[in-house]
């Protein structure tokens, strides 16, 4: 462990001028009263010679404990070798670096039979704090019928009735190991379950025209033979009537009969197809729906074709890369707007090799969102979107790296 001690002036007076050596002496805390008792062979002394800057002297103490705790008192030596006073008394103590204390695993507490389902292991520190630390925990299962990977993936097997089974999650920090464990229920699906009803696409129309924003694509009630529970639906939107090529692929279990369409993911002017499926409580799926086509109106005024609407144009002082070129010069590597009122810019430049272009920027009302539960409920600025044309960056369609900046005028404060 090390310390960098500062200080400033002389222990004595008129001192400063004419000092040519300091010392740093440990002490033993526990017998200081008027004087400290020095603690070691020898002080530290330090020359002039020997400081970056006489006028703001620093020394950095090394080899010091991580456990106790180290006193320090100053002196300093003029031209004669007259030894000053001692200085102030410092301490320093490490921080104790926090200790494990637990290990906690979160995931589901059922899981259909031939089904693989992920968990995670969280660590919980001494001083509050928790990690994820899933792909350094050790896992494991006690059930031939489910197996456990080293990413906390469950995957089962087919059962003859429910199974519960017990999962465990070990983490180790120094020479302190926690576990956990977890209760899973395998869940048998019955063998006379059939697929709920395909779904109907009630609004948009096919074949509408004019779809503005905000979207949201709606299907009449789930309906299932066996009286199931709907879990989830899995939604697709595509510029394609074969769906070769999707603009939209959404798994929810929240957006089940209605899905509010995010802004940014259509453009204007362009035919779109949908379809959605339902899957009942043991993830079986029903068929696809009819396909809907359905072509949007012109959502933004964008005359000059730059992804950002007109309204929200920048002129061209701004450079938020530094780079001496215009943004509005770029666009295949930046793209910025103002708010609707000019109080605010923002920039998003493409650094990732992953993401080919920035298709659009614009500025979004927050009262449009459909999702009224999570939307902002207060933005000063507005709330700025922006679509992104890419390759997926692994199973998470994820891309990564991206850069941005954003500059406000003078007279507001975030």
């Amino acid at each position: 462990m090390q310390l960098m001690l500062p200080w400033r002036g002389a222990p004595i007076p008129n001192l400063i001028s004419t000092a040519t050596i300091f010392t740093i002496r440990p002490v033993h805390r526990a017998h200081h009263t008027t004087a400290p008792m020095l603690k070691g062979n020898s002080p530290i002394k330090i020359t002039l010679a020997e400081l970056a800057d006489s006028a703001n002297p620093e020394y950095t103490i090394q080899g010091l404990s991580d456990t106790e705790t180290s006193f320090f008192v100053l002196t300093a030596y003029d031209t004669e070798g007259n030894e000053s006073g001692y200085s102030n008394e410092v301490s320093y103590r490490s921080p104790s670096a926090p200790t494990l204390t637990g290990i906690t695993i979160n995931g589901d507490d059922q899981v259909i039979e031939n089904r693989s389902v992920d968990y995670t292991a969280t660590a919980n520190f001494s001083d509050g704090s928790a990690q994820t630390v899933t792909s350094n925990a050790s896992w494991s299962s006690n059930s031939e019928y489910a197996v456990v990977s080293s990413n906390g993936t469950l995957a089962t097997s087919e059962v003859s009735n429910d199974v519960p089974v017990t999962i465990q999650a070990g983490y180790t920090v120094g020479n302190t190991t926690m576990t956990a464990t977890k209760v899973v229920t395998i869940v048998d699906v019955p063998a006379s379950n059939l697929p709920s009803n395909a779904p109907v696409i009630v609004y948009p129309d096919n074949g509408q025209y004019g779809v503005d924003e905000p979207l949201n694509i709606t299907t009449d009630p789930f309906s299932d033979p066996n009286d199931n529970a709907h879990r989830q639906s899995r939604w697709q939107i595509s510029d394609q009537s074969d769906f070769s090529t999707l603009v939209v692929d959404i798994t929810s279990d929240s957006h089940l009969t209605v899905f509010p369409v995010p802004h940014m993911i259509l453009t204007s002017n362009q035919t779109y197809y949908v379809r959605v499926r339902f899957y009942d409580v043991y993830f079986e799926p029903s068929d696809w729906s009819d396909t809907v086509e359905f072509t949007t109106y012109s959502l933004v005024e964008d005359l000059n074709s730059n992804g950002i609407p007109d309204v929200n144009e920048v002129d061209d002082t701004v450079d938020f890369n530094l780079d001496g070129i215009p943004d509005n010069d770029q666009p295949e590597i930046i793209k910025c707007v103002q708010t609707e009122d000019g109080s605010a810019y923002i920039g998003v430049e493409k650094i990732s090799a992953s993401i080919s272009e920035i298709e659009a920027m614009g500025v979004i009302d927050p009262e449009t969102i459909a999702d009224t539960a999570n939307r902002p409920a207060d933005l000063i600025f507005g709330l700025f979107s922006y679509r992104l044309k890419g390759k997926p960056a692994r199973k998470h369609r994820h891309i990564e790296n991206l850069f941005f900046r954003r500059s406000f005028r003078v007279g507001h404060l975030l």
